[in-house]
């Protein structure tokens, strides 16, 4: 019994892949700035346990994954950066949505998205700059909390 997050992960890269708004999608936070376009990179930000979720002598888990969407601030139009990052988010927000149990990703223990935050922050976006590199982005950091149960064994 044990919590495998590459299935989350990659659940949750196949909705931003699938999305058609992202000119790259990564599976880590980056360290340069992303290329032209619209971006979006995904990593895990917290993994802890959780209480009222378990079954006997097993403890449940909440893993928070962040999505953020880049676009660089300085492109023209630029009345156009908020509504691209906004359209993106959106998207995003309603797929995970529609699918809060990943496609089965939780595996045999199964688990869903905390879609409205019992365990924690929910699902949820919200907006900010951020440099990277020697640019400045506009971005969407979309704070995907999952729960998955019965993923560790307790012993006395």
């Amino acid at each position: 019994m044990s919590l495998d997050i590459e299935p989350l992960r990659n659940a949750v890269l196949s909705h931003a892949f699938a999305s058609g708004y992202f000119e790259q999608v990564s599976g880590h936070e980056p360290k340069s700035p992303p290329p032209n376009g619209l971006t979006a990179d995904l990593w895990s930000q917290d993994i802890q346990p959780i209480a009222k979720t378990s079954g006997l002598a097993v403890t449940s888990c909440r893993v928070a994954f962040w999505l953020r969407i880049n676009l660089n601030m300085l492109m023209e139009p630029q009345d156009d950066i908020d509504p691209m990052c906004d359209a993106a988010c959106v998207y995003l927000i309603g797929a995970l949505t529609g699918d809060f149990r990943l496609g089965g990703a939780f595996g045999s223990n199964g688990g869903e998205i905390d879609l409205l935050g019992a365990h924690g922050e929910g699902l949820n976006a919200r907006g900010g700059y951020l440099p990277i590199g020697n640019q400045m982005m506009r971005v969407r950091t979309i704070n995907i909390p999952c729960i998955a149960f019965d993923c560790f064994e307790q012993s006395a």
